[in-house]
């Protein structure tokens, strides 16, 4: 069946196109939901106005975002989790704790719209993405404190054994090149003063 689109649908086309597609999907899904309108001659006429009407709602619609994107630019998110001496926490912070955070402060967005490679798992502060469509990006801050208030992660410092050794190390290198170095001319000077035998006449 050929029917004509009215909102974009992925991977099969966008507002005013001419598709075909099987007669169930379009009577039982997209003609009741309004996604599409069937080609008949008199709507194929109606084509450039579907067209110009979709831009128009596209356009209303990335501006709606990009005003949401300006209020979420630089929001600082703050979680509290048991977490142990090294900072690394028992439980995490996911996209639904940053997006049910986000609804507290009056911003309500999508889960999917949070990017994260994984949940957050240690204290910190980190910066998370948020796409909100394909034109519009923005990120906020998470901070991330265990239940003492510490957020930075502790330096593990190197074992003192390591260090000792290390140093030894490097002293051994610096007397055997001292020696070498002092060896090196007092052979070539003994060398020079070695004199030629005269014969006796």
């Amino acid at each position: 069946m050929e029917i004509i689109l009215t909102q974009e649908i992925y991977k099969l086309g966008h507002p005013g196109d001419v598709v075909k597609v099987a007669d169930g999907y379009a009577r039982n899904y997209l003609l009741p939901q309004n996604i599409a309108i069937m080609a008949t001659p008199g709507n194929l006429k109606k084509i450039e106005g579907i067209r110009t009407e979709a831009e128009a709602q596209r356009q209303a619609q990335l501006s709606e975002l990009r005003a949401q994107a300006a209020k979420l630019r630089g929001v600082m998110l703050e979680f509290t989790r048991k977490a142990d001496e090294n900072g690394h926490l028992y439980g995490s912070v996911s996209e639904i704790d940053i997006v049910t955070a986000l609804a507290e402060q009056d911003i309500e967005i999508n889960k999917t719209t949070v990017v994260l490679d994984k949940h957050i798992k240690q204290i910190g502060e980190i910066e998370v993405s948020i796409h909100l469509a394909r034109e519009v990006d923005t990120f906020i801050k998470v901070k991330v404190f265990d239940e003492e208030g510490n957020w930075e992660m502790a330096v593990e410092e190197e074992p003192a054994e390591a260090v000792e050794v290390e140093v030894a190390v490097e002293t051994v290198e610096s007397e055997i090149a001292v020696t070498l170095e002092t060896e090196e001319p007092e052979a070539a000077e003994e060398t020079a003063v070695e004199e030629p035998v005269s014969e006796e006449e």
